[in-house]
């Protein structure tokens, strides 16, 4: 058996503040999670959550709402 050896961590693709991280990573656990009603009631939160993040990172969370405005 492979014993885990630690890595180094890469740099991200995008650099966020820790605000935003927090908020991408509660924002994708939300959308991650089986879908429920609670789920749905909350996805304009989500939108306007998502809105306040760097445009790369916005981009992708829009998308995976199925709400993003079209790409001009």
């Amino acid at each position: 058996m492979k014993l885990l050896t630690p890595r180094r961590r890469l740099a991200p693709a995008t650099e966020m503040s820790d605000r935003d991280q927090r908020l991408i990573w509660r924002i994708t656990a939300l959308l991650l999670d089986y879908p429920t009603t609670q789920t749905f009631a909350i996805v304009d939160e989500l939108r306007s959550a998502a809105e306040q993040l760097p445009i790369s990172v916005r981009t992708t969370v829009l998308d995976f709402l199925g709400i993003s405005k079209p790409r001009i």
